[in-house]
């Protein structure tokens, strides 16, 4: 993603642009799609911090932890599929946002893209942020199969992948990559577990990298994807020396189009992960 996609300058949204706005004496939703965006905004009074941002160009779909933090690793929401006889697997996809509504407390987006073969539908509904976490809960269904490549196991249907940056030890939105309990090392280049991993949950774990540190408005996030089954989870970074662009991607996977999914998203206060130095009296990883 470049820097347009990846960075957001989070205003606080004009009362006027609001799309979902009812209560106004109470917290509440609003929503705006601003240059190919759909801003998702939550909070009283007359401004309402952003916490959400869903690219409309690739389904990339981004959370902030809260007020203060800056925007780190995406979610892919569409499916990323490798169709039989392709060069390489297909990442994103334009999604049309068919609603968005108050649904009690919560919002609800619901959307649609297509990708190569099966017409791909959805809903993310959110809770309202507090605690230094924003909540998701994500249900795609997929209607159509589609023949996959068997070259790579790994990349033939990913239902979920989470996208960010690492291009130098102080320059990254990812500290460290978690699947379960175990933390995964993030590479310079290649694989992040191979084989993969069994995992109900995965993430990236953000922080304060010089990245942050001289861009603002405060640390990246960490970011989780919590399914409702063991699925293989590994990811793979491209060498890159350029901070706009995403590097890292970590993903859960299938060997066929799977009908239909869900998971929970969190975007949590940063937690960064170091790898302690070795060799030392601390061998175990140092959490800051």
């Amino acid at each position: 993603m470049d820097e347009t996609t990846r960075q957001s300058t989070r205003e606080p949204l004009d009362p006027c642009r609001y799309l979902v706005c009812r209560n106004p004496g109470r917290a509440r939703w609003a929503v705006a799609e601003r240059d190919g965006v759909l801003e998702v905004h939550y909070g009283t009074g007359g401004g309402l911090p952003q916490y959400a941002a869903l690219h409309l160009d690739s389904g990339y779909f981004r959370l902030a932890s809260g007020p203060g933090t800056a925007w780190g690793t995406s979610v892919v929401v569409v499916p990323t599929v490798w169709p039989l006889g392709a060069c390489g697997p297909v990442q994103g996809a334009p999604v049309t946002v068919l609603s968005a509504a108050e649904e009690g407390e919560r919002l609800r987006v619901s959307f649609a893209a297509g990708i190569a073969g099966p017409r791909v539908s959805g809903e993310i509904r959110l809770l309202p942020p507090g605690l230094g976490a924003t909540l998701a809960l994500v249900s795609v269904t997929a209607d159509g199969d589609l023949p996959l490549e068997t070259r790579r196991p790994w990349d033939m249907f990913k239902p979920v992948m989470l996208s960010s940056m690492r291009v130098s030890p102080d320059l990254w939105d990812a500290s460290a990559a978690f699947a379960g309990g175990a933390v995964l090392d993030v590479p310079q280049d290649g694989w992040i577990a191979e084989p993969p991993v069994p995992a109900s949950s995965f993430g990236l774990h953000g922080g304060n990298s010089g990245w942050q540190r001289n861009r603002g408005p405060g640390p990246s996030p960490a970011v989780e994807v919590i399914l409702g089954r063991s699925m293989p989870v590994t990811g793979w970074v491209t060498p890159d020396d350029d901070p706009d662009h995403d590097n890292v991607a970590l993903w859960a996977c299938s060997s066929h189009v799977l009908a239909s999914w869900s998971y929970r998203l969190v975007a949590k206060a940063a937690r960064e992960i170091r790898p302690a130095p070795a060799p030392g009296p601390r061998p175990q990883a140092e959490v800051r």
